[in-house]
Formats: structure tokens, C-alpha cells, sequence
């Protein structure tokens, strides 16, 4: 619809499927949330260790290889800091400023993504602004 210079009434058509997918998972969610909860509370270390690794491995992109060694690099710099429950030192290698990894991990992330905005930008200024009517964005039956 965006190549038809249709974009608004696309925009309109994803936010009432969002807002109408939104409303019947939270119908969805309040019947079956006991059983899940019940489920969840039977979960142990190995089961959250493969969901987290699924996770992983399914949202990589690429090749596999490469979503395998991401995966086992972000696990390896979780693992760096002061363990939650025996609060020893991991990974440390005596140097203070790995006792709380979070502000370099986010920083890492901030570094992974800031390539994305500028590519983004890059085709925005190329863009031309034109204006439409209010009632030209919604969507309409056409043949």
C-alpha cells in the first residue's frame, strides 16, 4: 500500500489490528493465566537455561554459526560480576569496574545499535514530504 502512496491508510490498517491482537491477547491472558503460572512455578534452572538459549538461537539472523557464537558471548558477559546469590567475584580479574557490568553492557548494546538510527536517517532526508488530507489516510475497498 506504501508503493500505491497508500502509506497512511497502511499505518491505520496496523494500528487497529495491533490495538484489536492487543485487546483479545489480554482477554486470552486473564482466562489462562493460572494454568500458566501454575506451569512456570515448576520451572527449574535447566528449563530456563534452554528458553534462554532458544531464545537466542531463534531470533539470531544470519547463519547459524554466527547466532551460536553470539549467544555463547552474551552468556559468557552475563556472567561477568558478582554472582547474585554467593556473591563471589566472576571473572573480575581484580579489576573493580567489572563488579557491576550492567553500565558496560549497556554501553556495548549502545555501540551495537548505533550504526541502525543512521542508516535510517540517510533515507529519511531523501524522502520527500508531501501533504495529505486527514480522511485520504484511512483505507478504503478498492478493486
Amino acid at each position: 500500500m506504501a508503493r500505491k502512496g497508500r502509506a497512511g491508510a497502511a499505518l491505520a490498517v496496523s494500528a487497529v489490528g495491533s490495538w484489536v491482537a492487543g485487546s483479545v491477547s489480554v482477554v486470552f491472558l486473564m482466562f489462562f493465566a493460572p494454568l500458566l503460572a501454575s506451569d512456570a512455578l515448576q520451572f527449574g534452572p535447566p528449563e530456563y537455561f534452554s528458553l534462554m538459549v532458544l531464545a537466542f538461537v531463534v531470533l539470531a539472523t544470519g547463519s547459524l554459526l554466527k547466532g551460536l557464537f553470539m549467544t555463547a558471548f552474551g552468556l559468557l558477559l552475563g556472567c561477568v560480576g558478582i554472582d547474585p546469590v554467593s556473591r563471589y567475584q566472576r571473572f573480575t580479574f581484580g579489576l573493580r569496574e567489572l563488579l557491576d557490568v550492567s553500565g558496560f553492557v549497556s554501553a556495548v548494546m549502545g555501540l551495537f545499535g548505533c550504526r541502525d538510527p543512521d542508516d535510517c536517517g540517510e533515507d529519511f532526508h531523501r524522502a520527500g514530504v508531501t501533504r495529505v488530507r486527514f480522511w485520504e489516510r484511512w483505507p478504503t475497498v478498492s478493486k
